[in-house]
């Protein structure tokens, strides 16, 4: 049975995706891949009264697919520099619309790629709060997960 936090998350991600990138997308059912099948990451962090991390995980067609759409190119046309602004871009988004449901202030930090911060994505001793996985109409996959959390800034 799905939380409501994992339906503010969905509702998050299709909004962004179908209103203003407009690629259709939905959860997956079945979550057929692990995170550590994923090329490209994002993480941002929410600092405030405590600490959440929000990590966006993508396959390779996904990011190229979403920063080809961005871009307005092709995607075999595409710079690996412009694929980590696209997942930064991802968590960045993603992240700015979870803080803007908390109650309380908080700060969202720069956008990290998971190359920039190594492969814990500055998740330390973290609880998972939440990890949805989606899929896009060509069965592109990518994968939001949210911690609460002690956070190593990199």
């Amino acid at each position: 049975m799905q939380g409501i936090f994992e339906e503010q998350l969905d509702q998050v991600v299709h909004s962004m995706f179908f209103d203003m990138i407009e690629i259709p997308i939905a959860p997956s059912e079945t979550e057929d891949v692990t995170v550590h099948e994923f090329e490209y990451g994002g993480v941002v962090h929410l600092v405030g009264s405590g600490f959440r991390s929000v990590v966006v995980h993508c396959d390779v067609p996904f990011g190229k697919s979403v920063a080809a759409k961005m871009f307005d190119t092709a995607p075999d046309l595409l710079e690996r520099e412009q694929i980590d602004d696209t997942i930064r871009e991802l968590a960045n988004m993603i992240g700015g619309n979870i803080k803007s449901l908390s109650e309380d202030s908080q700060i969202l930090s720069p956008p990290k790629t998971i190359h920039q911060v190594g492969t814990h994505s500055g998740v330390q001793e973290g609880a998972l709060v939440c990890r949805r996985f989606y899929k896009n109409s060509g069965g592109q996959k990518m994968c939001v997960s949210i911690y609460d959390c002690k956070i190593e800034l990199p």
